[in-house]
């Protein structure tokens, strides 16, 4: 008999006639008792001794007797069969064993795996179970047998130049004193490596510090202050009108009749003589004035008086400048020293069909009613002309020179400029929204429903027949649906009857926007042989 069933199996007590003692465990099959009055002793199943009495029993049969180990009667050895996994130690107990299990193991027989893991041993680490015992693949920094231990990344005094090491996990940082930097402080600092100094000066690095030297003009700790020059005063109060500061210098803008580098010098106006023709100049401060003399104006006495600057020729009379005087030369039928006197060119009535003339003099112009046209008003203008009928009307001209425009479906009005709401006659059943199109109405149904009656639930997979060839969007289908994400992918097929290089094929609305014309038809193609 095995380990296994010598650990599994069932004490079944089996009664000797009609005494309670005689009883054994049903184990190891032995001999039976066929003589009455028989005394058994010594013989021993693990753990009950049999015995069967002197007194009268009648015939005894079928009473399993019990060997001991190897057939001798005595004590049976549990242990006998290694029921121990793992060569585990075997201790032999009355009726039973025990097995010292090695680590990682438990059971009755040790062959249960323990998990050595499960508490979760190692802190900073991972745990691995290695059969009989388990072990920490600590994380970076840390060491002990649970991964308890900070690694003192600071023990190697890694940051030079008295800079100061604080630990860290997996790692260390150095606290540089004034003058240093990097990992470890082990580089000089560079003040001048990131040009503090403005305006061109020279910066000198001093360890813990830097020094600008200034430019002349400059001053400041970084050199970005400009001197003011005009501080110093040395422009003329009285004939200075501001002073305007650069570097390392300063501009004196001097007031009208003062001149020099610092406007001391007062200007005579009248030294270059402005006035012309004879004209007297009077120096002012700043300016002159000239007195001109008879026959001359302006402002320097560059014009004669009664030239034709006033424009005094009328009717279209040409000017003609004189010694102090002016000649106009007047059109045919006019004359006047300023060709005032003009004949009355509207006498007649030359403007026709209501035509508003106007005499301008020289000439005559007719004003003519909108619907006329030409020099005396006599052609009727063609309306049609000026493209008066949008949205592809087509212009007729009526017998009274008006225009009369016959819309395409779908748009009416004078010009056929008003598209026709073919949603105002109702057209959606009750929970559909009408959109308006052009000589067209579609019926955006209620969410997952379609049809002409908004009376069909939508199937995610369908087909869109257009008929019409003529007309894009002949035949349409929707599919409202809810979006959660921020983007979509919509994939279809699209067979062309004829050949087509780009079109819209898809339109979805939106409760904010419509999105039209979102897909450009890529086409290739494929030329098959007909079986």
């Amino acid at each position: 008999m095995s380990a296994g069933k010598s650990i599994e199996r069932e004490q079944q007590l089996f009664e000797c006639g009609s005494v309670p003692t005689c009883m054994c465990r049903h184990t190891k099959l032995s001999a039976k008792v066929t003589h009455r009055d028989a005394l058994m002793t010594n013989l021993r199943a693990n753990v009950f001794v049999v015995k069967v009495p002197a007194y009268d029993m009648g015939y005894v049969k079928g009473i399993t007797l019990c060997k001991g180990t190897n057939g001798l009667p005595g004590k049976v050895d549990d242990c006998a069969d290694s029921p121990c996994a793992l060569n585990a130690t075997c201790v032999d107990l009355v009726n039973d064993y025990e097995c010292q299990c090695p680590k990682g193991f438990k059971g009755k027989r040790c062959n249960v795996k323990e998990d050595l893991c499960a508490a979760a041993p190692c802190v900073h680490g991972l745990c691995v179970d290695t059969l009989f015992a388990r072990r920490c693949i600590c994380d970076e920094g840390w060491t002990g047998e649970n991964c308890e231990v900070n690694i003192d990344d600071c023990a190697s005094q890694p940051c030079q130049n008295g800079g100061t090491c604080t630990d860290e996990v997996a790692g260390f940082s150095c606290a540089c004193p004034a003058g240093y930097r990097g990992v470890h402080c082990q580089h000089l600092v560079d003040h001048c490596s990131t040009s503090p100094c403005r305006n061109n000066a020279t910066c000198t690095n001093l360890g813990a510090s830097y020094h600008c030297a200034c430019p002349l003009g400059f001053d400041g700790t970084h050199c970005e202050h400009n001197k003011d020059e005009c501080l110093l005063g040395r422009c003329d109060k009285k004939g200075t009108e501001s002073c305007e500061d650069g570097i390392n210098s300063f501009t004196c803008l001097c007031k009208p009749g003062y001149s020099g580098e610092f406007c001391e010098v007062r200007i005579d106006q009248c030294e270059s003589s402005p006035c012309m023709n004879n004209g007297t100049c009077y120096d002012e401060g700043g300016s002159f004035r000239c007195e001109c003399a008879n026959g001359w104006t302006g402002e320097t006495c560059e014009q004669e008086t009664g030239s034709c600057d006033a424009r005094p020729c009328r009717n279209d009379g040409r000017c003609v400048n004189l010694v102090a005087d002016y000649f106009c030369v007047c059109p045919e039928g006019v004359s006047g020293k300023d060709c005032e006197i003009a004949p009355n060119r509207c006498l007649g009535e030359p403007c026709l069909n209501g035509g508003v003339c106007g005499d301008f003099g020289s000439r005559q112009e007719c004003i003519c009613p909108k619907k006329f046209t030409g020099a005396g008003c006599q052609y009727l203008q063609d309306a049609c002309t000026d493209n008066v009928c949008q949205n592809g009307g087509a212009c007729s001209r009526n017998s009274d020179g008006g225009f009369h425009c016959s819309c395409k479906p779908g748009f009416t009005g004078l010009h056929c400029e008003t598209n026709i709401d073919d949603c105002a006659r109702s057209p959606c059943p009750l929970g559909a929204t009408c959109v308006d199109q052009i000589n067209a109405a579609y019926c955006r149904c209620p969410f997952n429903m379609t049809g002409s009656n908004c009376d069909k639930a939508i199937d995610e997979d369908y087909d869109l027949h257009f008929y019409d060839s003529l007309r894009p969007a002949s035949a349409s289908l929707a599919l409202p649906f809810q979006i959660a994400a921020k983007a979509i992918t919509v994939a279809m097929w699209v067979k062309f009857d004829q050949a087509q290089s780009k079109g819209t094929v898809f339109t979805m609305y939106n409760s904010k926007w419509v999105l039209q014309n979102a897909f450009l038809i890529h086409y290739s193609v494929v030329n098959a042989k007909k079986p």
